[in-house]
């Protein structure tokens, strides 16, 4: 079989696995979800001990652009400790420490060190899943998925 053929049947199937055009949730679903528990830096620190895996972003200057490839592989271990953990396709990229603090009223963000540009924005939980929603801002939305 020539090259040509072979790229003409895989191309679309590589484009067929990760090409999500929205994300899981919307941010009005999830932040109505989220507002069903009372939020404090305790609660929303127990709630990410754990690991998440990256599902999609969105991003506030291109809100069209298909964001659901960009970190495919990555995920994140938030550890009881005050560490973190970026995996990126099976292995460890970056570390963290990192704590829950409050923004404003029930909502609350990550202080964390060095930079990992998955996690700025307000915390939003619903059922499995997460994000880091900081398109208020003009930044950008980072959904993840705890992992089973």
């Amino acid at each position: 079989m020539k090259l040509s053929s072979i790229l003409f049947f895989l191309v679309p199937t590589l484009f067929i696995a990760c090409g999500k055009d929205e994300p899981p949730i919307t941010v009005g679903e999830i932040s109505s979800c989220h507002d069903k528990t009372v939020w404090d830096s305790l609660t929303t620190s127990n709630e990410l001990i754990g690991e998440w895996d990256w599902k999609y972003v969105e991003y506030f200057w291109s809100p069209s652009s298909d964001g659901s490839c960009e970190y495919d592989g990555l995920s994140i271990n938030f550890k009881t400790d005050g560490t973190l953990e970026v995996w990126k396709n099976g292995q460890i990229s970056q570390t963290a420490i990192w704590n829950v603090v409050n923004e404003s009223g029930n909502l609350f963000m990550l202080k964390f060190e060095p930079w990992i540009e998955q996690l700025p924005g307000r915390i939003y939980f619903c059922d499995d899943l997460l994000v880091f929603y900081l398109t208020y801002a003009d930044g950008s939305d980072n959904y993840f998925k705890r992992k089973e």
